[in-house]
């Protein structure tokens, strides 16, 4: 039988302290272990997850808040994971088809949306304070991905004056809010039908053309087709919530359809993959024409339309009513007119 050496000894004691010192960790939490985690922040948490959570909780869906948020379905679940990993207990109850916070998460949701509430009156209160000729600029998604690239190219190109600039992207009426909230102060919206903007500056822009597209692969060669000859194809989308989903539905509806009309229905904030799946002959896909505009030219994708849908998109500038459009904002204001071939209705 071996004995223990001296350096033998001193692991096992280890190995017994550890024990003991874990064991009590364990009756004091009743029962239960649990490790927090810190949020990615150095130790404090970040309003960025409390927000997640709020959306979550607001939608009841990981699936909605991802395409509220403009983000995928696993960086949600990460985060809400991610956020319980760092207070150490369950927000949300799963058990139902709808997503609930549990007794703590309740708590946890009305404080932060007073944390959240409180960052954005922050926020605005500083924005009042910067200079008149700042930028705060939003648009929705289709102008944001396909046409604001160029126009912010040529304004850093060709303003020579110091400006304080932001941009950002957000659905229609979340744009609308931060214009009425002092966050933005020029926006450019896509909307499926008549808004209130009376309270704004607006300038009406030509509308949007929306269609269907696929792959010639497919074998919908005609210009012009019914709800049939597509219905059995996959449907791609960019978003669930998003405006073209809207104006389909409503087309559909005039004909007793519903989205479920077709085979599959797939939405992706990844405009690219969903692109490439459309080109790939995988199904097709309703969207807006600019978007397409290169691959229809090279043959990549067919256009399609619905004699009797409703197949445009309203296009609005809108500008807060106390905004002064002098120097690099009127600058950049008109390059929006030039950008559709339109004479400016205000001058340098």
């Amino acid at each position: 039988m071996a004995f223990l050496n001296y350096s033998n000894f001193q692991a096992v004691l280890c190995c017994c302290l550890l024990l003991v010192f874990f064991a009590l960790i364990f009756l004091r939490s009743g029962g239960r272990f649990c490790f927090s985690r810190k949020v990615e922040t150095g130790g404090r948490m970040n309003s960025f997850y409390l927000k997640t959570f709020v959306e979550v909780v607001t939608t009841g869906s990981i699936t909605r808040a991802a395409d509220n948020l403009f983000v995928t379905q696993p960086a949600i679940t990460r985060r809400i994971k991610l956020l319980e990993e760092y207070y150490g207990i369950p927000l949300l109850d799963r058990s139902g088809q709808i997503l609930r916070p549990t007794e703590t998460g309740s708590m946890v949701l009305e404080k932060a949306i007073s944390i959240i509430k409180l960052e954005d009156s922050i926020k605005a209160e500083l924005f009042k304070q910067t200079s008149a000729n700042e930028i705060k600029f939003c648009s929705t998604p289709t102008f944001w991905k396909k046409c604001f690239p160029q126009l912010l190219k040529r304004f850093t190109r060709e303003s020579i004056e110091k400006n304080l600039c932001h941009f950002s992207f957000d659905h229609v009426l979340n744009v609308l809010n931060g214009l009425e909230s002092d966050l933005y102060n020029i926006a450019f919206i896509e909307h499926c039908s008549e808004l209130d903007l009376t309270s704004f500056k607006c300038f009406k822009f030509p509308d949007d053309e929306m269609v269907f597209v696929s792959s010639p692969s497919l074998g919908l060669s005609r210009q012009y087709i019914s709800i049939n000859d597509i219905k059995r194809f996959t449907l791609y989308g960019t978003s669930i919530s998003s405006c073209s989903k809207t104006l389909l539905e409503k087309n559909l509806k005039k004909h007793g359809e519903s989205i479920n009309t077709f085979k599959n229905r797939i939405y992706c904030d990844d405009i690219v993959q969903i692109l490439e799946s459309v080109t790939d002959g995988q199904g097709i896909c309703f969207i807006s024409k600019s978007m397409v505009k290169e691959e229809l030219n090279n043959g990549a994708l067919i256009c399609h339309k619905i004699k009797t849908f409703d197949h445009h998109k309203l296009r609005t500038l809108v500008v807060k009513q106390d905004y002064q459009l002098t120097g690099a904002p009127l600058l950049f204001f008109n390059y929006f007119f030039e950008m559709f071939g339109i004479s400016p209705p205000l001058q340098n």
